[in-house]
């Protein structure tokens, strides 16, 4: 499942910006998205999301996601993979004086699904690659969607 949304989704490159919210609306404006799905409303409910508690996962990695479900249809979910040019310290939490919680990202997953049961089922086969050095490797690399692809599908892991 999860090769065919990153299908869907692609992966996208070079993503200039120097905060997570900047990062999160540049990705969101150059996505390829099903006819049904709002980009305003997925920009507003993927900040909302990333407001009330970071995405990032550590080891480099963020899952950026809408707060709410803006689809029905299985067919329109997809996965996206955005790397950006550089690092982005992701999750700083202004109201804390130590940076403990600062995550360097450099690869994210927008995620977008029809149901709660599909997107935590995406989520686990995600953060279950995203635990293999060997995936990781391949993520800094910014490898491209066949690469990917290619990776998972030999996992036989995905939901």
């Amino acid at each position: 499942m999860l090769a065919e949304l990153l299908r869907r989704g692609g992966v996208w490159y070079n993503i200039a910006s120097g905060s997570p919210e900047q990062f999160i609306r540049e990705t969101v404006q150059g996505l390829s998205l099903p006819a049904g799905l709002d980009r305003a409303a997925l920009l507003r409910e993927t900040l909302a999301r990333e407001a009330s508690a970071s995405t990032a996962i550590g080891l480099g990695i963020a899952l950026p996601h809408p707060a709410s479900l803006l689809i029905s249809s299985e067919a329109d979910s997809l996965v996206a993979v955005a790397y950006p040019r550089y690092a982005l310290a992701w999750g700083k939490d202004e109201s804390v004086e130590s940076v403990e919680s600062v995550e360097s990202v450099k690869a994210a997953f927008f995620l977008v699904s029809a149901s709660r049961q599909a997107h935590l089922a995406i989520l686990s086969t995600i953060a279950g690659l995203c635990s293999e050095s060997a995936f990781r490797a391949l993520l800094f690399s910014q490898a491209g969607t066949a690469e990917l692809i290619t990776y998972i599908e030999s996992r036989k892991s995905g939901p």
